[in-house]
Parts: structure tokens; C-alpha cells; sequence
């Protein structure tokens, strides 16, 4: 979604905001930077490896700000909103960190610029993210060969993963293993569901927890 609104500019720029900026939005403060502007130029594969690097910190500012989980759909939008917006727009204005997914969609619509010349791109950007958010996480692999609905599962706070068909769930033992799941099911392209592990414990009984 991210790169649907955010427009890639291979030559650096400077946007009057202090920052020296590239790419799919790579911003670097003035004075701080060997980007210059006007004369600085990336590959489309520069651009792209320096969106996949910023990326982690907006993912990480969502999941770090709030106590509550979201699903996979759930999550994308708030990045997105993050990208956008900050790393700090949560602390910054006040955010409830339990915000209901009602809270959510009633504060989006309000980040618009109203007046500025950037309202009509960002009220389609804000529908996007809550259209987003509303999407339900469906575990369907997209293959249309009607396999089991399955979905990863991450706990927040031990950061555990496991693999889940709905009804019972196997614990991934480490990160390795995961990579290596890749075999059996990255080719799936299955969503992830982030909760914390009590969370997790009231979704499955322990007799369905598989951990060997």
C-alpha cells in the first residue's frame, strides 16, 4: 500500500523540511547526510533496499507504542499511517496505546492537511489504510487449490511463532526453522496475527498448543 501513495524520486531533493530526501521517501537531515541535492541519484534497486531498511522502524514504532494486537491487515494499515505520518505522530498527539479498532477509525479520517494542497491525495490515502483496516485476514493461500486455511501467528511479547489452521496452532521453535518453513509454506503467502501470548492461551487451549 505504501508505495501506491508514495511516489519514488531516484534524484535527491530537497523538500524545505530540513531533511535531504530520496527514494520511496528516505529522508536525511541536512548536515548529517552525504545525500545532496540535485546531484545525488539511486538505482531503482537502491531506492528499493533503502524502502525494505526504513520500513522496520515504522513496524516497529506501531509495535512498540501499542499494548494491543492487530491482525496482519490491521497492522499494514497503521505502517502505512506511520510511514506517513512519523515514528512520534502516536506519542505526539496523545494516543490512546489500547485504542480500539473504533478509536482507530475515527482518529485516521482527522490527519488530511485540510486546506493544504496534499487534502484530496491524503483523504484517498486515510480510505486506503481504513478500507485496509476493515479488511478481514482471510488464511487462504491465493492458490484457489482449496489447501486448509492456515496463518502464522507471532507473539508480541516472547516473540514466539507459530502456524495455525484456526483450531489448533505449532509452536515455530526458532527463527531458523521458520526461514526453513519456507518450503512448506512461505510459497503460501499465509497473513500473521500478532497477539500477546495470553491472548494466544484464551484463542487455544493448551491441548492444542503443538510444541514438539
Amino acid at each position: 500500500m505504501i508505495k501506491d501513495f508514495e511516489k519514488c524520486v531516484l534524484t535527491a531533493y530537497d523538500n524545505n523540511d530540513g531533511m535531504i530526501t530520496i527514494g520511496w521517501g528516505h529522508a536525511e537531515p541536512k548536515g548529517y547526510t552525504n545525500l545532496v541535492a540535485g546531484v545525488t541519484r539511486w538505482t531503482q534497486a537502491q531506492a528499493d533496499s533503502a524502502f525494505e531498511n526504513d520500513i522496520k522502524k515504522y513496524e516497529k514504532a506501531v509495535n512498540d507504542y501499542f499494548t494491543r494486537s492487530f491482525n496482519q491487515n490491521q497492522f499494514d494499515a497503521m505502517v502505512s499511517f506511520t510511514y506517513n505520518l512519523g515514528v512520534g505522530i502516536f506519542a505526539n498527539d496523545g494516543w490512546d496505546k489500547n485504542a480500539s479498532n473504533e478509536y482507530i477509525l475515527a482518529s485516521l479520517p482527522k490527519y488530511i492537511n485540510k486546506g493544504s494542497a496534499h487534502e484530496q491525495g491524503l483523504i484517498r490515502r486515510r480510505n486506503a489504510e481504513i478500507a485496509l483496516f476493515n479488511t478481514p485476514v482471510s488464511g487462504g493461500s491465493g492458490t484457489d487449490k482449496g489447501e486448509i486455511e492456515m496463518y502464522l501467528i507471532m507473539t508480541i511479547d516472547t516473540k514466539n511463532w507459530y502456524v495455525s489452521n484456526g483450531v489448533q496452532c505449532k509452536w515455530i521453535k526458532s527463527e531458523r526453522f521458520l526461514n526453513n518453513f519456507q518450503n512448506d509454506f512461505g510459497k503460501l503467502n499465509l497473513p500473521v496475527d500478532k497477539m500477546y501470548s495470553t491472548e494466544l492461551y484464551k484463542e487455544f487451549p493448551k491441548d492444542t498448543i503443538i510444541v514438539k
